[in-house]
């Protein structure tokens, strides 16, 4: 994750959180906002997503502060 925000746009930092597989089919990241279309869900969490709308809000303002220092490049 180091320098994520010198690599996405805020745009896609959060397409990424809400739904990984949106940006890359292959990954492994679940979906912490999607909830349609999802098979390894538990009974009492289906129609539940992970995070809140708020949370990922709160993970992408998160992940926009992580820009690589210039001494690090």
């Amino acid at each position: 994750m180091h320098g994520v925000a010198g690599r996405r746009t805020e745009a896609e930092l959060r397409l990424q959180v809400v739904d990984a597989t949106r940006l890359n089919e292959n990954s492994v990241m679940p979906p912490f906002h999607r909830v349609a279309g999802l098979t390894a869900v538990r009974l009492d969490q289906i129609g539940q997503p992970l995070l809140s709308a708020a949370e990922v809000e709160d993970v992408v303002a998160y992940l926009l502060t992580l820009k690589q220092d210039r001494a690090d490049k």
